[in-house]
């Protein structure tokens, strides 16, 4: 998992990204930290969860 920081706005956002078994990259969650203790913690939890279930939907795609 890797994360890629970008302004919108004038505001930092992080994005975080990972690359699929096709080398594929995708974008798994993206949010504003702001000061916020949990930030990484919580946005890991999500990203895991999100590139889980892409990789049940590439293994769906590929069984069917």
């Amino acid at each position: 998992m890797k994360e890629l920081r970008v302004q919108h706005r004038g505001r930092p956002l992080r994005a975080f990204f990972a690359f699929d078994p096709l080398r594929q990259a995708i974008v798994l969650c993206i949010a504003d930290k702001g000061g916020k203790k949990r930030f990484y913690k919580d946005m890991l939890d999500i990203a895991d969860e999100q590139y889980q279930l892409h990789l049940t939907t590439l293994g769906d795609k590929s069984n069917g």
